[in-house]
């Protein structure tokens, strides 16, 4: 199928429930039949490699080079920048672009640049979509 690079808010965001999420989110993109990426499983290697944060920044925006779908997962209502960096380079190299927000969160910038959006009350309901995403 497609190889995904999932996109989320890490600071303010409580961890535990945040690797539920995205785990939730990766299995049932995998069941579809895709490949994920996702950096919040490399938090070891960048803390090993003593990456700032531009660094991961950096990192994590070249990524996207290789990826065909450009996934951001919006759960809060506060900005994140790493967020937009990563969008701002998906629409430079015009990535498909598939946004997952719940309905009450605005965000027009990412709305206005998505090819897709998936707008989900629930979890669960994200994760069913997800898992026939084509």
């Amino acid at each position: 199928m497609s190889s995904v690079y999932l996109s989320f808010k890490f600071s303010g965001e409580k961890a535990e429930a945040l690797e539920s999420m995205l785990s939730g989110i990766k299995f049932s993109l995998n069941r579809a039949g895709h490949d994920v990426f996702c950096s919040f499983w490399l938090d070891d290697y960048f803390k090993r490699s003593c990456m700032s944060q531009d660094q991961v920044y950096d990192f994590c925006v070249d990524k996207i080079k290789g990826l065909d779908v450009f996934m951001p997962f919006v759960i809060s209502p506060e900005p994140s920048k790493g967020m937009f960096l990563e969008s701002d380079r998906a629409v430079e190299l015009n990535k498909r672009y598939v946004l997952l927000i719940r309905p009450e969160l605005k965000f027009s910038g990412l709305r206005s640049s998505a090819d897709k959006i998936i707008e989900y009350s629930s979890l669960p309901e994200l994760y069913e979509r997800l898992a026939k995403f084509r």
